[in-house]
């Protein structure tokens, strides 16, 4: 196999094996860049919290055990990388078994535990080195090419830098650069003109779906705008200003949980910048936006679907036709095997009655509840 980038991250308190540690891997593999990091004590938690994509608190087992200081990372090169099964803490899984297999090594010279930190797959590598540095596997490389290679730990680089995004995004670039590299995902609509025309503040949103809530919510370091769980508008900074956006997530029944899979499977890169479903799933995903979660197609969705030729029947002398349009839905969802789905999410309108179907008495009461509360809510604000 070709050579592979991956990382090593020797928390502080694994630091007293260093010199065992730094030495084996300086007789293994290729040394790119050596960093002492030092994350600020109040905000390490948060960064830990991200990095792992877990609920570390201050307080936690994994920060009193690994440390809080300064830490280093290890960027090295494999040139014979060997993928192999290992039980990991994730289940069974195929990983690069020369960085794996050290990895326990040098666990085991901490006296165990997760004091060492050492990525499985280029997949992973790609997410640290986003959020630790700032730069994927590929524009690592580029930023270090022709620069010499550090022969011991007295040629570490100190860094005083917290998890990217942090304290916000520069840019909706680099918001979208962590996303590619962090975590699987798909913007689901609205996205023409994007992301030279977004729209900051309360009146404009991005709908995303990916593999999870949790997962989206720390990559892109939002906060939740409603303390219901059945809501999930989240906001995050963007050059300072607010960007709203709408997380999607498999199994949250916006749409068929296949379906959601298979968006997320099929999704293709736009601009070369963010994803977005293929033409099939657009076209479908949101003449079924249209039909399910509005109470009527709107006219620039009727416009917008004009572009799409597997819509092409909907029309009628260039005339939308409600009923053709039912039709041809229900024709897509049944070829794929898709269902109608109730939407988690009690603020998503849920049309029913064009297609027969019956909400579940719970969520059509809460449903109602909620919409109800909105409407007074607005009354009062208005």
């Amino acid at each position: 196999m070709a050579s592979e980038i991956h990382l090593f991250i020797i928390w502080e308190k694994g630091r007293e094996q260093e010199e065992r540690i730094l030495s084996d891997m300086f007789s293994r593999f290729k040394i790119l860049g050596l960093y002492k990091i030092t994350w600020p004590k109040e905000s390490f938690s948060k960064n830990l919290t991200r990095f792992y994509g877990q609920n570390l608190p201050s307080s936690s087992q994994k920060i009193q055990h690994c440390g809080d200081g300064e830490f280093i990372l290890v960027v090295i090169m494999d040139d014979a990388p060997l993928y192999k099964f290992r039980k990991t803490t994730k289940g069974v899984q195929e990983v690069n078994i020369n960085i794996f297999d050290a990895k326990e090594l040098y666990r085991f010279w901490t006296g165990g535990g997760h004091r060492i930190h050492g990525t499985n797959s280029i997949k992973e590598v790609n997410h640290d080195l986003t959020l630790l540095l700032g730069l994927n596997a590929s524009d690592y490389l580029k930023s270090i090419d022709g620069l010499p290679r550090p022969k011991s730990v007295k040629e570490a680089k100190r860094l005083d830098r917290q998890i990217t995004g942090y304290a916000g995004w520069k840019n909706i670039n680099q918001m979208l650069y962590a996303l590619n590299n962090c975590t699987n995902y798909v913007i689901l609509r609205n996205f023409e003109g994007f992301p030279e025309n977004l729209t900051y503040g309360e009146h404009g949103d991005i709908d995303i779906l990916g593999d999870n809530e949790k997962q989206l919510k720390l990559v892109l370091n939002a906060s939740k705008v409603f303390k219901s769980k059945n809501r999930v508008r989240y906001t995050t900074k963007v050059n300072g200003q607010d960007v709203y956006m709408d997380f999607r997530y498999i199994g949250d029944g916006y749409y068929d949980r296949q379906w959601e899979a298979d968006l997320l499977k099929r999704r293709i890169l736009c601009k070369g910048l963010f994803y977005i479903p293929d033409n099939t799933d657009y076209a479908f995903s949101l003449l079924y936006h249209g039909l399910i979660h509005k109470g009527r197609i709107a006219d620039d969705y009727i416009q917008r679907l004009k572009e799409y030729k597997v819509l092409d029947d909907i029309y009628v002398e260039g005339n939308f036709d409600h009923d053709i349009a039912v039709k041809s839905l229900k024709e897509f969802l049944k070829t794929k095997g898709y269902k109608i789905s109730e939407p988690t999410d009690l603020s998503v309108y849920y049309n029913t009655s064009a297609f027969g179907i019956k909400e579940s008495t719970v969520h059509y009461l809460n449903r109602g509840l909620y919409t109800a509360k909105s409407r007074a809510m607005n009354k009062l604000k208005g």
